[in-house]
């Protein structure tokens, strides 16, 4: 297969075609290697149904050799909701297995959430929530219950609609996400085993790589 990079076009050789029959979509995936300094930071977003802004997601980063294990052992473990159908959850990552870029999801959402409270006049009452959200509180339902006395008071309209969105997502990611960030053990029992479950087409994908070689070829190369 034949793809550009960086204006060149190059061969690669080690290709994965996967269809998931849920999202009924077609994956192309291949083994990619790039290097990262300290400063860079990884970002990933998809466009929202309006096509006018990007929905940034949090990125993490997983030992490839520790992935690999996972599959040869046979050790994945399942798991599937209404959310994702027969999904896999990669059974152990150590906290040095994996690195998290999280600051869209963290710092920019609370940047913005502080730039809305402050333009509805409502900065001096949002900032206990905000306190409150930053230390990482597991406590969704008071949270929550906090914001609606917060947003009872202000009616409707487009940046109540945005803090609204901005507020449910930090309260349901950010716990998981200052965790995370301190270096944990992720097992399928964690709040935070969501950042390595595997959708069907990326285990499918990867287990392929794994028992066709390509996975050692690349760590070998």
């Amino acid at each position: 297969m034949e793809i550009e990079l960086d204006g060149e076009v190059k061969s690669v050789h080690d290709v994965f075609f996967s269809i998931d029959a849920y999202e009924l979509g077609i994956e192309i995936d291949f083994v990619y290697w790039a290097k990262l300094s300290d400063n860079d930071y990884v970002l990933f977003g998809e466009p929202d149904p309006t096509g006018s802004y990007l929905v940034r997601s949090p990125i993490v980063l997983i030992a490839l050799d520790r992935i690999a294990e996972s599959i040869r052992s046979e050790s994945l473990v399942p798991h599937s909701s209404n959310e994702c159908m027969e999904c896999m959850y990669i059974d152990h990552v150590g906290k040095d297995d994996y690195i998290i870029f999280d600051r869209d999801s963290i710092e920019l959402r609370k940047a913005r959430m502080i730039h809305l409270s402050e333009n509805l006049g409502i900065d001096p009452e949002f900032g206990e929530l905000i306190n409150r959200l930053s230390k990482g509180e597991p406590v969704e339902a008071e949270l929550l219950d906090l914001w609606d006395r917060i947003s009872g008071k202000l009616g409707q309209g487009i940046h109540v609609e945005e803090l609204n969105t901005h507020v449910k997502a930090a309260v349901n990611t950010w716990g998981k996400l200052i965790a995370l960030r301190k270096g944990v053990e992720i097992t399928p029992d964690k709040p935070w085993a969501d950042i390595v479950r595997l959708c069907p087409v990326t285990w499918k994908v990867l287990t392929l790589a794994v028992t066709s070689g390509s996975f050692d070829r690349f760590l070998k190369g």
